[in-house]
């Protein structure tokens, strides 16, 4: 699936893009990276994981997700395609879930979800 059609196809609206590429995995560890995948730069309280993207690339990330102008550049500086969504926590991660949601088909869709409830700890 193509970086542009997963954006399509989940609704995801980037506050911008940069290039388009096939997608064969969506990953955040550059170090599971591997060819075709989807680096998703997560904004960090304590590192910035915009510093992983060239890592992440030469592991074989063809795109990157990222959440401020300056990640943008560096994607674009590593010659891979990139979106940028908005640093807020909630509306990056609503970005991220509807684009794995996509890619992976809703995989939650097909799960039976059982609920315990009680007291003591269960």
């Amino acid at each position: 699936m193509t970086l542009s059609a997963l954006l399509s196809e989940s609704g995801v609206q980037p506050i911008a893009t940069s290039g388009d590429a096939e997608i064969s995995s969506i990953t955040q560890d550059s170090r599971e990276a591997k060819p075709g995948s989807l680096f998703v730069c997560n904004p960090g309280t304590t590192n910035d994981s915009h510093a992983f993207i060239a890592s992440a690339k030469r592991n074989g990330a063809v795109a990157a997700v990222v959440w401020s102008p300056e990640g943008l550049l560096l994607v674009q500086a590593d010659e891979i395609a990139g979106i940028q969504l908005p640093k807020d926590r909630i509306l990056f991660n609503d970005g991220i879930c509807k684009l794995c949601n996509t890619f992976f088909a809703y995989p939650t869709r097909s799960m039976k979800v059982i609920g315990v409830t009680g007291t003591n700890g269960k």
